[in-house]
């Protein structure tokens, strides 16, 4: 699985935050495969994630987080 990959299906989507099995169905692999790459690319900072329960999470790009801060008036 390639990060690119991943980090592509981001880039392309019209939604700005995405659950793993949205991502998981653009790229055709696992549930759990995805999830274990998305934490690790949260990790890394590529991605933000915000946890929405106990067994829900979604994903949005670092990059957008730190352009939305830029955009808002201070």
């Amino acid at each position: 699985m390639d990060d690119d990959e991943l980090l592509a299906v981001f880039r392309e989507s019209p939604d700005p935050a995405l659950f793993v099995k949205e991502v998981a169905a653009e790229v055709e692999y696992t549930r759990q495969g995805v999830k274990n790459r998305l934490d690790t690319l949260a990790d890394e900072g590529e991605l933000v994630k915000k946890k929405g329960g106990r067994r829900s999470a979604v994903y949005w790009l670092a990059s957008d987080a730190s352009s939305a801060k830029r955009r808002s008036p201070s």
